[in-house]
């Protein structure tokens, strides 16, 4: 009888301190970190980014058209810099842009106060990942619904 009550009493003590934990509060703006990139071998890839968001807004909604995840493209020139790569689509120097639409979060109680999140992005970047250089880099942004950007996040230099 007396265990009985001792474990009553903890699981009591254990639903009112679980009850007690302060959800985590990051700023209203998006930040984002690397991760980790992954060469497939086929010419594909991944690439992995956390982020934080403290009213929770990431993510295009169904139905809307647009793009909210950039990577912009640099490669180590002969000089061992990392410069823009040139967009052969519009023959004007401007940095190779793929640009993402990253999927809605959703919470489990829509209406109610806007909850903070973190999660992971993980972006397959499909054949031709990679040109011709042998190191590069790719500079990274994310948007939030009410056009707040992330911070810009520099990957280390990247292998093809």
């Amino acid at each position: 009888m007396k265990t009985g009550i001792k474990i009553a009493l903890f699981t009591a003590a254990a639903a009112a301190f679980g009850s007690c934990v302060r959800e985590e509060q990051f700023p209203i703006e998006p930040h984002i970190t690397y991760k980790s990139f992954t060469n497939h071998g086929d010419g594909s890839a991944t690439i992995v980014f956390s982020f934080t968001d403290g009213d929770g807004d990431i993510g295009i909604e169904e139905g809307e058209t647009g793009s909210n995840f950039f990577l912009y493209y640099y490669y180590k020139d002969a000089n061992n810099n990392f410069v823009p790569y040139d967009n052969p689509m519009t023959q004007v120097q401007d940095t190779l842009t793929r640009a993402y639409a990253v999927s809605p979060i959703y919470h489990v109680n829509p209406g109610k106060k806007k909850k903070s999140s973190k999660g992971e992005i993980q972006i397959l970047l499909n054949p031709p990942v990679f040109g011709a250089p042998e190191t590069f880099k790719f500079a990274c942004l994310l948007v939030d619904r009410a056009g707040r950007q992330s911070n810009l996040e520099l990957t280390p230099v990247l292998y093809p």
